[in-house]
């Protein structure tokens, strides 16, 4: 695979989302360690790039199969990564809920992920670089499940923003704008899944901005 090859199939898109979401990762962390949310928000950046990791994979497929073994990896990063967010938003919320709580429909999904078709069937190649989700009878469950949970996060900080003080709510504007970017283009990215349409890979744009956007939230006022 030639640098030519990267620039001209978009491998380069999650390329660099990986290697900045990991110095945002630490860069957050060093700020204040032994703070809960800047740990959260360590672990939530750490996912991404693994996120990514499997996105540049999946990009990188010489065959259908190899694609779908790499979209799996895609996919447990996402039951990762959702739950993740949620903690995050509440932790910023001042509210303290199990993490096994959190994590546990995330779970229950990963079995049918790797031992069934349920929710994906394969891929197809759109005969250009990219590679095309075959989903199962339980897809639109799962996507409306990712997107529910980001709306509860969501919904949670948007509740705090209004009894929170001038500063706090300056960082729920960021945090609640870089996710919405991920909601508006998630939503936007499952109807066209949904409908059979062409779906370009922009989620590893996406899943930078967002974060980008909560890295920024810490240097607004103390750090958490």
């Amino acid at each position: 695979m030639t640098f030519t090859e990267i620039l001209y199939t978009g491998k380069a898109v999650p390329m660099f989302a990986y290697v900045t979401l990991t110095l945002l990762a630490f860069f957050v962390l060093m700020r204040n360690p032994r703070a809960p949310l800047n740990r959260i928000f360590f672990f939530l950046a750490m996912v991404s790039s693994f996120w990514n990791v499997a996105m540049f994979l999946v990009l990188g497929s010489q065959t259908p199969e190899e694609a779908a073994t790499n979209w799996k990896l895609y996919e447990l990063a996402v039951l990762l990564l959702v739950p993740t967010w949620v903690s995050f938003a509440l932790r910023f919320a001042g509210k303290s809920v199990a993490p096994s709580l959190v994590y546990a429909p995330s779970m229950a999904f990963v079995p049918l992920l790797f031992f069934t078709d349920l929710l994906f069937k394969g891929v197809t190649h759109d005969g250009a670089f990219y590679y095309e989700v075959n989903g199962g009878t339980m897809f639109a469950v799962y996507s409306l499940y990712i997107l529910s949970y980001i709306l509860y996060g969501l919904y949670k900080l948007v509740g705090a923003y209004f009894y929170s003080a001038a500063e706090d709510r300056m960082r729920i504007k960021w945090v609640t704008g870089g996710i919405g970017v991920v909601v508006l283009t998630g939503s936007i990215d499952t109807l066209l899944s949904l409908s059979g349409a062409t779906v370009l890979p922009i989620a590893p744009a996406t899943s930078l901005i967002a974060v980008a956007a909560i890295a920024y939230s810490f240097t607004v006022g103390e750090s958490a």
